[in-house]
């Protein structure tokens, strides 16, 4: 149990298990930590201590939610517990776990970071642009399987190339409607839908 959330241990060896908890409350930063409790028969915990204390990360929002291929387009991520220490090791993820572009990502403050999007997106012979892939953050070793799992996506797509736009002229001063058309190889889209956060950070 981390915090008020109960998860799943699993045995490792005699000396370790491992467990997996998930809809974990993210502390502010001015909060303490997490205490992390384990039970082996689901009603006695043991006590925590400062050193049985977890202090979890996770993703509210993307900004912006699409850019062009081709990793030009800075990703700023709000959310929690991005903790700047010498064990941490932010990136950022594009794509399913066995379809990924990973990149650096640092670390601005308690509930910022920010990323570029890849030069290479890994895509299936018959995906097309554009295109929604999940995204997902990391911040400690792979070992420890460390990236967040929320319904946050990132759209790709090309850029669009611009033909013509009417009216081409118009007055200082006037409000009006001006009408931009792209090529037949181009397309817009709709705005990406904001993933909706809960009030523990999970979508």
């Amino acid at each position: 149990m981390v915090g008020g959330a109960k998860g799943k241990a699993f045995y490792v060896s005699s000396r370790q298990i491992k467990c997996v908890v998930e809809d974990m409350p993210l502390p502010a930063e001015d909060q303490d930590s997490l205490p992390a409790r384990v039970s082996l028969n689901s009603y006695s915990y043991t006590v925590p201590n400062e050193k049985t204390s977890f202090r979890p990360y996770g993703v509210r929002q993307l900004t912006p939610t699409s850019g062009p291929v081709g990793g030009i387009t800075t990703v700023v991520v709000n959310g929690q517990g991005f903790m700047a220490d010498e064990t941490a090791t932010p990136r950022c993820r594009f794509g399913t776990p066995a379809n990924y572009a990973i990149v650096e990502a640092e670390i601005l403050s308690y509930s910022r970071l920010a990323c570029r999007t890849p030069d290479f997106l890994p895509l299936t012979p018959t995906a097309a642009l554009p295109r929604d892939v999940p995204f997902s953050i990391a911040l400690t070793s792979d070992e420890n399987e460390p990236w967040t799992a929320t319904s946050h996506k990132f759209r790709f797509y090309e850029q669009p190339i611009l033909t013509k736009i009417e009216p081409e002229e118009l007055e200082i001063g006037r409000i009006a409607q001006v009408t931009i058309l792209c090529g037949e190889n181009s397309e817009f889209f709709e705005p990406m839908p904001a993933a909706s956060m809960n009030d523990k950070g999970v979508p």
